[in-house]
């Protein structure tokens, strides 16, 4: 994930994906938009791999930061977790 000025992108399993978000207003909640994202054609497993996260990333409602790793919740998925990635 790559967060810039209200918006995050990130690689969603086979294109670019990106969506406006906002953190708060209360410490934990996270509100993002409907995002916008590539259309090449993958692997079909793939393919339902992108549509599955993309659709519990617009859903997440809270969000919790715990040393390295970030995650997001909805009410319709696992949590979705990120971990930091070293520099090259």
């Amino acid at each position: 994930l790559t967060f810039k000025e209200g918006k995050v992108s990130a690689h969603a399993g086979c294109n670019r994906f990106s969506a406006g978000i906002t953190f708060g207003p209360k410490p934990g909640h996270v509100s993002v938009s409907r995002g916008i994202s590539a259309r090449m054609a993958c692997e079909p497993r793939r393919m339902e791999f992108e549509v599955a996260f993309i659709r519990a990333f617009e859903a997440s409602t809270r969000y919790r930061l715990d040393g390295e790793s970030l995650s997001f919740e909805s009410a319709i998925a696992q949590p979705l977790e990120f971990y930091r990635r070293p520099p090259e």
